[in-house]
């Protein structure tokens, strides 16, 4: 009979237990979301000082698109590069491109990283045909090194329509960024004007 009575004790205090952490991890659960709900509601962009980045100017590192030509053929995919017209010094460690095209007349297929180092992490690869936006962020791996190459980036593209004129604009806001220098580096770029035949 005791003993009976010490089992529906134990097992009365286990589940009171798992009741009691249960509520826990409810109120964890709550708690957390009420906090990322009122961290999100503080979330403001803040843009770089001066001091962390440098405006584009004459010695900006220049990057350019590299083609066989600058004529492409309507609805056949054509490669470009986007590439360093001179390697900055020290190399880039990361960078972030931003493209904009007229999205009835170019169509961006793939980007894929270069040959800028050894090895690569993409961070971010959007791109958007709709508004005629690319954002391509990526950089060395950690145990990577730098190949001394200059490609940064290799570009797919399909144009649509006969005897029209389009280009593809790298936008102000394109950067990179090198370990030891503690600001942005913004990048000079020509547009690239192409015919589509």
């Amino acid at each position: 009979m005791v003993m009976g009575n010490i089992k529906k004790i134990v097992l009365i205090l286990v589940l009171v237990s798992l009741f009691i952490a249960g509520l826990v991890s409810i109120y964890s659960i709550t708690k957390k979301s009420s906090t990322e709900q009122k961290s999100a509601e503080k979330v403001e962009t803040v843009k770089p000082t001066e001091s962390m980045e440098e405006k584009v100017n004459e010695n900006s590192p220049v990057v350019q698109f590299e083609v066989s030509s600058t004529e492409i053929v309507s609805n056949k995919q054509s490669e470009m590069k986007i590439v360093f017209e001179k390697l900055p010094e020290p190399p880039p460690t990361a960078a972030t491109l931003h493209l904009t095209y007229d999205p009835k007349v170019i169509k961006i297929d793939d980007i894929s990283e270069g040959d800028l180092w050894t090895g690569v992490n993409v961070l971010e690869r959007k791109i958007d045909n709709e508004k005629g936006d690319l954002k391509f962020s990526l950089g060395q791996g950690f145990e990577d090194k730098v190949t001394g190459k200059t490609t940064l980036a290799v570009l797919k593209i399909t144009a649509v329509g006969n005897n029209i004129s389009s280009s593809i604009k790298i936008e102000e806001d394109s950067a990179i960024a090198s370990v030891g220098i503690n600001k942005l580096i913004f990048l000079k770029g020509m547009p690239l004007k192409i015919e589509i035949k």
